[in-house]
Order: C-alpha cells, then sequence, then structure tokens
C-alpha cells in the first residue's frame, strides 16, 4: 500500500466550477491520465477552505481504491490508496477536461483553491483555550511550589 499524502486547502470559492483527478503510479504531469476523474465540482462563491476539503474529500472517496479523510485542521486531508503498488498522483484543473495540475510534488499548481502537498511538512496541533488555560494552571503551580520550597530551605 502507497503511503497516504496529507494535503491543505487554501482559498476562498470564487464560483469557477474545476475538476479532480487521481492517477496510479508516475504518470506523466503533461498527460496524466487519470485513473479516477470528477465530473465538474463547484462551490458558491465566499464558500470557505474547509468547504473545499469536505467537498474533495467526500469526492475521492468514491473512487474505488482510494479512501479520503479529513484531518485537524479542517482544512487538511488525508489521501490513501490501496492496493496501489506505488505513488499515486491527485491533480486539479477546468471543469469538462483532464485536469492537468499535479497537487503533489508542489510543482507550483496555480488553482483556486489552492491545495498544498505537505506530507512532509509537520504539523503541530494547537492546544485551544482549555490547553492554554491547562498549561498556566501547571505553571503556577510549579511557580508556587518553588517559592514554597525557597521558603522552606530559609528557614
Amino acid at each position: 500500500m502507497a503511503p497516504p499524502l496529507m494535503f491543505n486547502v487554501k482559498g476562498v470559492s470564487d464560483g469557477i466550477q474545476y475538476s479532480l483527478g487521481l492517477s496510479l503510479g508516475d504518470a506523466n504531469p503533461t498527460d496524466p491520465l487519470p485513473s479516477c476523474m470528477s465530473g465538474a465540482l463547484v462551490l458558491p462563491p465566499g464558500a470557505t477552505a474547509d468547504m473545499f476539503a469536505a467537498q474533495m474529500t467526500a469526492w475521492i472517496s468514491t473512487c474505488p481504491g482510494y479512501v479520503a479523510v479529513h484531518a485537524p485542521p479542517a482544512t487538511y486531508f488525508t489521501i490513501t490508496a490501496s492496493p496501489a503498488p506505488g505513488p499515486f498522483r491527485l491533480w486539479v484543473g477546468d471543469a469538462g477536461s483532464i485536469p492537468r495540475c499535479q497537487v503533489n510534488g508542489n510543482y507550483g499548481c496555480s488553482f483556486n483553491p489552492t491545495i498544498t502537498d505537505i506530507t512532509s511538512q509537520v504539523i503541530v496541533p494547537t492546544m485551544g483555550d482549555w490547553g492554554l488555560v491547562t498549561l498556566t494552571l501547571l505553571l503556577l503551580t510549579a511557580a508556587a511550589l518553588m517559592i514554597r520550597r525557597r521558603r522552606h530551605q530559609r528557614s
């Protein structure tokens, strides 16, 4: 099974239709011949990146042999191909035509939405409000214990 790929979606919808494609192996970037290709996908103008990620994930999961899952935060998603003998490619392009802009490998695709391959990057999750409150309490507790210990050593 090929290792999963992770992508990040950025941007706001301009309402223009687009298409996606998936291909197994090292496809020729000028003629990808996707093994699975979407019809026209569109979101209303102003739709957010997480809406794009949800739409892409839903479509990719309809392709036989591919599984797409949202990964936190919501604009991130992973794709796994099984049983793929090797690498696979994600393509994006104009609706109604073969998508020819290869996303993974970061070949400089310029398309709305912007989809970036972040497979080799490490995502550090944020702590959120409760995580920050917990960290603050732990630091205050550690400070109080240190002050108490110093007072005890002086006496």
